[in-house]
């Protein structure tokens, strides 16, 4: 969309003007200065809040949003559950730690749980069935610094999960089971709202029914993060598909999936950039005109821009980004004086820079058209190798399109080439014909091998047009505009030459996201029109979805961590939501590898990616940098941001993140084995991380080397530790007959992944 935007005396604020849907006029229906707009089509976001860090602040200045129309959503009713039934919470005992780490009972320990108390809140009754697995989640991630307190809740309210929260003071807490959702009401929908957990204590207005709420005032910004293990079946109770999630979420802790560090942006057409398909943009186009342009010209005494295709012209008024009424009209029949043979197929068009001379081209011939007197000069079609003098033999037979640069050159092209005319010296510019794909930035692979037409715009703006699509072309910045999503900000995670972006409209398709959701990755972000049970793709007839059923019976996913821009994918109060198909596993086919999805339970999803990617790529867990990106909102919430970002929710677990799959596995020497031999030199092997640029650090410990019968840990010291360790292996003596124990992790620069598990060992002399 193209963007106006002013700025007021010094210290004043910007706005910017809600637009149709244009690329290439605005028309003001709205406008914003210090809040955000929603729109019928589009969302104006307040711009005192679009940081220019941001990368992607194009993108976000103007936002598309639609939801895929369902069946009518169907949400558990927890009212109805929960009537007249007596509220309880009880606190679970601790999991027992090896009798060797029974120093870890110390839960207040800031040295062995830096990252604080978290709380896991079960249906107690699933506990039973669940309570193996979540005592060893638990035994987990105290090995990465996390205390945890188990509570089972029975008949429980939102507002009493929330007094629960609020009065332990965790760091964050995971929901399992199917724990009551708050919903929030705004513009005419009602919709699950997990913020009302993660802020303890700002001020939520309750509506006549009971946990809705319709204001949210005063500190609204997050204390804590919050998580879901919310089934998509058995109205998120299925206790078999818990069980399985614990054992993925174990084995991946302890580096037995594979190792990744990657990431796949797949962005539909309304949020990805250029290319675009002419019928998105370009308001009242005939239906001939959206499958391509022959040719256009702006005319030179006002904002008028003719497009021609086969017999017809159509004129485009840019102030308003319309095509004027009574259009499309036979070229035969306005334009004066031109002989039959320019009637239809007009190849291009270039306006004279000094003078009012328009230029038409049609196989080897040319027209010169007088644009003041509103006909053609006498004495034409003449050849054009007769006339323009330089140009090489294959532009002498035709041209394909051409245009008038503002610095008065002249651009002409032909096929994969272009050449520069000079219009003061009326001759070729030396150098030339070059490459497409050379010079022109920006330029996608069918724009490097054809341009059909492009139209300069007097808001030094360039649109290229080619088959049945076009781009924006920033003569500023000289190059394509990147007004989209792009890398969606992974980027501030990951190296770019990781990250795979798929953003062409012919390549945003589902069987193509299909194919792609089986390639192993880290992280996934799609960008699609969504609801509760399917994603939509715009370049498919109306079959082009991707269903939950698809996920659950045909294929599940095969990355680990997923960003859904999708409207509705994360309603976990409704049967089958899609995002849950990409967390569980059902039983038989294929594995599916989720483990936690970022989605929303409404129209709307995460925007602002870098405040999410960049704490992620700083080394925090998933739950830390979703409290840092609500954070990042600022103190107060506007209708935009209610409207797009409170249905978010996280579902899976919080503390994880791509590092903690890149825990290496300890191999040598062997856990608990015996040793006799002197000098006590041994060598610690552990398994390669297949990632590169990775290198490991081991901390090696005696017991009662710092304090008699104790191990450093138990001190809170550290005994030896050895950093930034090339290759997989450490020579190392060891400094008694005496109980020994090491451990190893992974180092990406300056962020490391958890330990493995302590590994035992013994020298006898």
């Amino acid at each position: 969309m193209a963007k106006k935007k002013k700025t007021g005396p010094k210290g004043g604020k910007r706005f910017i003007r809600l637009h149709e849907v244009t690329d290439s006029g605005i028309t003001a229906s709205g406008r914003s200065r210090t809040k955000s707009i929603v729109g019928d089509r589009y969302t104006v976001f307040n711009t005192d809040k679009l940081k220019t860090k941001y990368k992607l602040v194009r993108a976000y200045e103007l936002v598309r949003n639609f939801e895929v129309e369902e069946k009518k959503v169907i949400d558990i009713d927890f009212g109805k559950l929960l009537a007249g039934k007596v509220y309880m919470a009880t606190k679970k005992p601790h999991p027992s730690f090896p009798s060797d780490e029974s120093y870890m009972t110390k839960s207040n320990s800031s040295f062995l749980y830096p990252n604080g108390k978290i709380l896991v809140i079960v249906i107690e009754s699933i506990w039973n069935a669940l309570k193996t697995k979540i005592n060893r989640y638990v035994l987990d991630i105290a090995n990465e610094g996390y205390w945890a307190d188990i509570y089972t809740v029975r008949n429980a309210t939102a507002k009493n999960i929330r007094a629960l929260i609020k009065s332990k003071s965790p760091k964050g807490a995971l929901l399992v089971g199917n724990v009551p959702a708050a919903f929030y009401k705004h513009d005419g929908s009602k919709f699950p709202c997990d913020l009302y957990y993660m802020d303890t204590n700002g001020t939520w207005h309750e509506t006549s029914e009971s946990c809705v709420f319709d204001s949210h005032t005063n500190n609204v910004n997050p204390e804590i993060w919050i998580g879901r293990l919310f089934t998509p079946t058995n109205d998120g109770n299925d206790t078999g598909l818990i069980k399985e999630y614990f054992d993925r979420n174990h084995q991946f802790r302890f580096g037995k999936m594979e190792h990744r560090r990657n990431a796949l942006s797949f962005v539909d057409d309304d949020w990805a950039g250029y290319p675009k398909k002419i019928y998105k943009a370009w308001k009242g186009f005939p239906a001939s005109f959206k499958s391509g342009v022959d040719a256009a010209i702006k005319w030179p005494y006002n904002n008028k821009v003719y497009f021609f295709k086969g017999d017809e012209y159509i004129r485009h008024d840019i102030d308003n980004g319309k095509i004027d009424p009574g259009y499309p009209k036979k070229i035969s029949a306005s334009w004066k004086g031109l002989p039959s043979s320019f009637h239809s197929n007009i190849d291009a068009a270039v306006a004279w820079p000094t003078n009012d001379k328009m230029y038409f081209f049609k196989g080897n011939k040319y027209i010169r058209y007088d644009a003041s007197n509103n006909k053609m000069d006498p004495g034409y079609p003449k050849t054009i190798g007769s006339a323009w003098n330089g140009f090489p033999n294959s532009f002498k037979n035709g041209v394909d399109a051409a245009f008038t640069w503002p610095n008065g050159k002249i651009y002409f092209f032909k096929g994969d080439e272009y050449i520069r005319y000079d219009s003061a010296t009326n001759k070729m510019d030396g150098g030339y014909p070059k490459r497409i794909r050379n010079a022109w930035c920006g330029f996608p692979k069918e724009f490097q091998q054809k341009v059909d037409t492009a139209a300069i715009f007097p808001n030094n703006i360039a649109y290229f047009f080619s088959g049945n699509m076009y781009v924006r072309y920033d003569i500023g910045n000289t190059c394509v505009d990147k007004a989209g999503f792009d890398d969606c900000a992974f980027d501030s995670m990951f190296p770019g030459n990781v990250i795979d972006v798929i953003t062409h409209p012919n390549e945003t398709r589902a069987s193509v996201y299909k194919e792609e959701l089986l390639k192993p990755r880290s992280w996934v972000q799609l960008c699609a029109h969504s609801g509760p049970s399917s994603h939509s793709f715009s370049a498919d007839p109306p079959s082009g979805y991707v269903s939950n059923a698809y996920l659950r019976d045909t294929e599940p996913p095969k990355a680990y961590f997923y960003n859904l821009f999708c409207c509705s994918s994360g309603r976990f109060t409704t049967s089958q939501y899609i995002a849950g198909w990409y967390l569980f596993d059902k039983a038989g086919g294929g594995n599916c590898e989720g483990l936690a999805v970022i989605a929303s339970a409404k129209s709307g999803s995460m925007l602002y990616f870098e405040d999410f990617y960049e704490p992620l790529g700083n080394g925090k867990d998933i739950g830390n940098a979703f409290k840092d990106w609500w954070i990042a909102r600022g103190p107060s919430h506007d209708d935009g941001e209610i409207f797009w970002f409170y249905g978010m929710a996280l579902l899976g677990d919080p503390t994880l993140t791509w590092l903690k799959g890149c825990v290496p596995i300890p191999t040598t020497p062997n856990d608990g084995e015996v040793l006799n031999h002197f000098p006590r030199e041994l060598t610690f092997e552990w398994n390669p991380i297949k990632i590169s640029g990775v290198k490991y650090d081991v901390e090696v410990d005696a017991l009662g080397a710092l304090v008699g019968g104790k191990w450093a840990a138990a001190t809170n010291q550290v005994w030896d530790l050895r950093y930034s360790i090339s290759g997989n292996k450490l020579l190392y003596t060891f400094v008694g007959a005496q109980r020994g124990r090491w451990r190893v992790r992974s180092r990406f620069g300056g962020n490391v992944s958890p330990w493995s598990k302590w590994q035992y060992f013994r020298f006898t002399i």
